[in-house]
């Protein structure tokens, strides 16, 4: 008699499963459906990107993003997978595309250049899909459920 073993899957929520998922070498197109879908445009280029934001010095927080890309005309993009709320996602995501303007910022740069107000329009709705995605849950700062 054989046995079988109940294998427990991992939710995409997972932190793991979703870089896993979309940052993998082979599978870029999932990761363009996803953006597409979000962003509401044709992504005809994706590149994935070091998540790490550049520390200042060595007393600096170290601060790693879920997933960071460009598509097509070099638009930085952020994802995050938010699932509980900690009641930071506002000052965390400031804080993220405050680091992610200034280390593609250099001397001399515009700040009301096109590709700049373009850059800032993907982050911010990408930022929008984490928490749409943290409250579709329905879940609290400790992982209960408030549906």
């Amino acid at each position: 008699m054989s046995k079988t073993q109940k294998i427990e899957l991992l939710p995409l929520t997972d932190d793991y499963v979703f870089k896993r998922v979309f940052t993998k070498d082979g599978q870029e197109d999932m990761l363009k459906d996803l953006l597409s879908a979000i962003l509401n445009v044709e992504i005809k280029k994706i590149e994935i990107k070091n998540p790490e934001l550049t520390k200042q010095n060595r007393e600096t927080k170290r601060e790693i993003l879920d997933i960071r890309a460009t598509i097509n005309d070099d638009s930085l993009i952020d994802v995050e997978m938010q699932v509980r709320d900690y009641r930071n996602i506002d000052k965390r995501s400031i804080a993220y595309l405050t680091k992610l303007y200034s280390e593609q910022l250099q001397a001399g740069d515009d700040y009301n250049t096109e590709i700049y107000n373009k850059k800032s329009r993907s982050e911010n709705q990408i930022g929008a899909m984490a928490v749409a995605i943290l409250w579709e849950r329905g879940e609290n700062r400790d992982g209960k459920k408030t549906k």
